[in-house]
This record gives C-alpha cells, structure tokens and sequence, in this order.
C-alpha cells in the first residue's frame, strides 16, 4: 500500500497525459474503487450539491472462455454510497457521453489498457526503473510506486492525517466494517492517541482531595 504525499502526487498528475487528468485527480479525490468511478454516469453528479452518488460497478466476466464486463452492485452493501467531492475537481469532468469517463474512442475505460498506456508510463517517468545510463536500477533501490488502487489509499490517508474521524473515512471509502478503516489507517493518525494521552497526563497531574 502505497500513500502519495501532495508533492509526489502532483509530479504523477503532471506526468499523466493531460486527457486523462481528470480521472487521475477524481480518483484521488472521491476514494471510488477503479470500478465504481468508470461505471459512473453523468446523472450521478451533483454538481449543486458537490456529490457523486455510487451505485453500480464494472466487473469483469469469464463465460465463454474469454474475459468480458458488466455492470453490477458494488463490492458491498455500505459501498452503495454518496460521496462528497470539491467543485472545482467536477469541474473538470466531461459530462456530454454516456458514461462519465471514456476513452479516446468514446468507449469506457478498461483498467488494463488504461494501466498499460497510461497509468505504467507516468509512473515510470516519475520514478524511473533505469539509471541515466539506461541499465536496470535493482529492484531492492527502487521507490514503491504506486497502483492506480494506491490513489484511494492516497485519499484516504489524506482525509485521516487532516483529522477526519475515521467513521467518516468508512463511509467515504464505502467499507462494509470500520473495523477496516481501522486495521488500514489508524497506524496514520497519531493525533488522537497523543490527545488522548495528553487527556491522561493531565489527570494524573491534579492533585487528590
């Protein structure tokens, strides 16, 4: 799991091709799973309101021997959601196609080949695996680059390390138990436990009657 700080975040956007930046920036800024934001449609947003209500979610089948999608629920009950997103990130969305995020060819976006032709070259040109030389830098010296998954981490490492109550992060990420949220993110948030052992040294300094 890896959690971008804002810096290296804005490296990858700026690497990313630009038609593709807007999904790159939604992703880190909704915490949608990779099948729910792709399976968005317009009708979904609610630019007024600065909400995305997720409802639905591209999964991949295996009848007939090959791979296909369709749209179905997502991952679980509590991932049936409305999130909330700032303005100026919907602004940028294209809402004219059927769907909110479409390829090139105005089809919906495939992880897989958004992964090989897009995803893959920005990391590697942010965190390159070859030396100015050319040769392969060892495995052990390479940063941990991240997944397109890692953006929803990102997001919600954010969201804890501002102080957002991690209830809320649950129901921003759509986990069906917080006792996810917890065993992911609470190692981030040290705030509460220093309040909290704060709370206590101040008791144990008062004087007893």
């Amino acid at each position: 799991m890896v959690a971008l700080t804002p810096q290296d975040f804005a490296r990858l956007l700026e690497a990313v091709p630009e038609y593709w930046r807007p999904l790159v920036e939604f992703l880190v800024a909704s915490g949608a799973r990779w099948g729910e934001a792709t399976a968005l449609r317009p009708s979904d947003v609610n630019r007024a309101e600065g909400t995305v209500r997720i409802t639905r979610a591209w999964k991949r089948t295996y009848e007939g021997g090959g791979i296909g999608y369709e749209i179905g629920v997502p991952k679980t009950k509590r991932s049936i959601r409305t999130v909330d997103v700032d303005k100026s990130t919907l602004d940028k969305l294209e809402y004219a196609g059927e769907f909110l995020f479409l390829n090139r060819a105005g089809r919906p976006v495939r992880g897989n080949g958004f992964h090989d032709r897009v995803w893959k070259p920005a990391v590697e040109r942010v965190w390159p695996s070859k030396d100015a030389d050319g040769n392969p830098i060892p495995k052990d010296q390479l940063p941990c680059r991240p997944r397109i998954h890692d953006l929803r981490h990102t997001c919600a490492t954010w969201m804890v390390l501002d102080g957002t109550p991690l209830p809320v992060v649950q129901a921003h990420l759509g986990h069906e138990s917080i006792n996810t949220t917890i065993s992911l993110y609470s190692h981030v948030d040290r705030k509460s436990g220093k309040a909290a052992a704060s709370a206590i040294a101040a008791r144990l300094k008062r004087p007893t009657t």
